[in-house]
């Protein structure tokens, strides 16, 4: 009881005393300083583009970041069951070369956290010695050869230039960089790109695609709207697609089909021309270039022209290229039907050969380079040939004359009147007659293969004819079997020339007793018609070997300074005959050059591995086109391993390739 009294009371006294000792401003000053909030780490923004991992990315051609058009192509994606995921992508094949990086271009973000080399592979297909190279890149530089493709019609790895050495890139630092892949020949397809530090080909379709980032978006809030009811209308019908034109290919099938009528008298050939075409390629195709050579020389005259029936817009794109544009897309696979009726009026001038190529003189009515032909949108063009064809199935033509009189031209020609004459042949790159009222003719056979020789009395016709079976037996020995039952040596308007053209040659009455001009066009008939080139860019491949073959095999004196595989766009534009012989000039480096280079080539191969070589072109591209780095590729596989290395070394001292 007493505890409880005195706790009572000091309780109370210190109630009392408390308040006199206490005030606000005696208490401490010291403050609390509150603990600070952490600013969150900020997520770091990833690397953008396809990501490398162990010295190695992979990506498909059609995932690229940036598409870029230039000279009016684009890099589209096509479908093949072949390529991964069934897409690649190319550019539209006319048969064209392109130089990077001043052509089309896809380019990729790739991020690479490994320095050093990397080898570029590319899963590609080449349609054609045409289409077969791709420029590649890193940071908007080309490297110093494009990439080629050595097999046709396949998909493959590919890491070589045309000379065998692996295609590589430096990196020097880590982070993003741009690869780019350029348009070199176009229609070379492409479906993947590894890039990797080693030099192992892939395997198979190469490894999984590599870790894509691309930026990520942050989507807008989106108000929610009552909807508005929806009134149902007529639907509206789906508008047609016009093509736009320009998208072209010479990878075509086709077959032509001629109803003529000739006055000789008055110099005129009309003409009805069909052309069926189907597109093999897998693009889709708005326009097709016909080369028109007599347009350029002022002796064409179209009357009219249809597509499936109905007419059709053309052009004139240049002095001999008529593009005809489609009045609806031919996609793969589709077919179509041209008609072109047009009038032509041979004249008398011969001072060229390709003047002289439609031509009325000398009493000889010449028809080659005649008829508009598709091809890939080239002008005519000095010095050489100046026309690039592809096989065509079948030429078919029902002439009809005013007069009867000797007729020559290759295949199957029957006579159902004195004054019809009516020719099957094919396959072939090209179509070419004559009529010649006071011709005679000359027959035989070797190896099979009817002979007949078409000239005027009092030439070297009869030469001609003599030598041109010996050559034909020669050249079946040497090389694969003539391909046609026929073959017909007719005589040319021009005195001093001679020409070939599928299953006929035409040799100038100053010519006609020539081994060496008989021996040389005859020779064409496997360097043009059986192996067909791009006589613009690559005529060596078919004058080159003319010229060794015609010559008896041998090399021929020359002055230049050129590479062999110089394209007649190297030379200026014209042709002097008086100039021919002069260093440099077209004759010197593409026939006689060539020829020594060639006559090189089988000294350092030997003549069974040389000639086992051409032979399996012959096998491998039979009515196919070849191009310079087919060939020597195809030298260097058959060339005996210890004369490889000196091979290589000569070839680069000629050709580009």
């Amino acid at each position: 009881m007493k505890a409880r009294i005195f706790l009572s009371l000091f309780f109370l006294g210190f109630l009392l005393v408390f308040p006199l000792y206490w005030h606000p401003s005696k208490a401490s000053s010291q403050e609390v300083t509150p603990t600070p909030t952490e600013s969150p780490t900020p997520t770091p923004t990833p690397a953008p583009g396809f990501i490398e991992t162990g010295g190695t990315v992979v990506f498909e051609g059609e995932h690229f970041d940036s598409n870029i058009t230039r000279d009016g192509h684009t890099w589209t994606s096509g479908s093949d069951a072949g390529a991964v995921g069934g897409t690649y992508i190319n550019t539209p094949n006319n048969g064209l070369k392109y130089t990077p990086p001043d052509s089309a271009e896809t380019q990729y973000l790739i991020t690479l956290s490994t320095t050093g080399t990397y080898y570029v592979w590319l899963r590609g297909y080449a349609p054609n010695g045409t289409g077969n190279a791709i420029g590649v890149g890193l940071d908007g530089a080309p490297t110093t050869n494009p990439i080629n493709f050595a097999n046709y019609n396949s998909w493959i790895w590919g890491n070589t230039d045309s000379t065998g050495s692996p295609v590589e890139i430096t990196v020097s630092s880590a982070g993003t960089h741009t690869f780019s892949v350029w348009e070199r020949k176009d229609g070379t397809r492409l479906d993947r790109v590894v890039l990797t530090t080693s030099s192992t080909a892939p395997l198979g379709n190469g490894p999984d695609e590599s870790p894509r980032n691309t930026p990520t978006v942050t989507p807008t809030p989106t108000e929610t709207v009552t909807p508005t009811p929806t009134i149902t209308n007529t639907p509206t019908p789906t508008p047609t697609v016009t093509p736009v034109p320009g998208k072209s290919t010479m990878n075509l099938k086709s077959s032509y089909s001629f109803d003529v009528n000739l006055d000789y008298g008055a110099s005129k050939i009309t003409v009805d021309q069909t052309v069926n075409i189907t597109n093999k390629s897998n693009e889709q195709v708005s326009t097709l270039n016909f080369s028109v050579i007599p347009q350029a020389f002022g002796e064409f005259n179209l009357k009219s022209l249809t597509v499936d029936g109905k007419n059709a817009d053309y052009s004139w794109t240049n002095n001999s290229n008529l593009a005809v544009n489609l009045n609806d897309y031919l996609n793969s696979g589709d077919q179509t039907t041209v008609n072109i009726s047009f009038v032509e009026n041979p004249t008398n001038d011969t001072s060229t050969y390709l003047k002289s190529s439609l031509s009325k003189a000398n009493g000889i009515m010449q028809v080659s380079n005649w008829f508009p032909i598709i091809s890939n949108g080239h002008a005519l063009r000095m010095p050489g040939d100046s026309q690039y064809s592809l096989v065509s199935d079948s030429f078919h033509m029902e002439l009809r004359l005013n007069r009867s009189m000797p007729f020559a031209a290759p295949g199957t020609v029957s006579s159902p009147t004195t004054l019809k004459r009516v020719v099957n042949f094919g396959p072939a790159r090209n179509f070419a007659f004559s009529v010649c009222p006071k011709c005679k003719t000359k027959t035989g056979t070797i190896d099979g293969i009817k002979v007949k020789a078409v000239y005027l009395s009092g030439s070297g016709g009869a030469t001609a004819f003599t030598n041109a079976k010996n050559s034909l037996h020669t050249f079946n020995t040497k090389f694969v079997k003539y391909p046609y039952d026929t073959y017909v040596v007719a005589q040319a308007t021009r005195p001093n020339s001679g020409n070939e053209f599928p299953g006929i040659i035409f040799v100038g009455d100053t010519k006609l007793e020539s081994l060496d001009v008989v021996r040389h066009e005859t020779a064409h008939q496997w360097f043009y018609g059986l192996l067909g080139n791009d006589q613009m860019n690559d005529p060596w491949l078919d004058e080159a070997f003319a010229q060794w073959a015609g010559s008896g095999f041998t090399g021929h004196k020359y002055c230049s300074g050129k590479l062999v595989s110089s394209s007649i766009y190297d030379f200026p534009d014209k042709f002097d005959y008086k100039t021919a012989g002069n260093c440099g000039s077209y004759d010197q480096t593409v026939y006689y050059k060539g020829a020594t280079f060639i006559e090189g080539v089988r000294t350092r191969m030997g003549d069974t591995a040389f000639f086992n070589s051409l032979n399996n072109l012959f096998s491998n591209y039979r009515f196919d086109a070849i191009s310079t780095s087919i060939v020597a590729r195809n030298w260097l596989d058959y060339s005996p391993n210890n004369s490889r290395d000196s091979l290589r070394n000569y070839m680069q001292n000629y050709i580009n390739w």
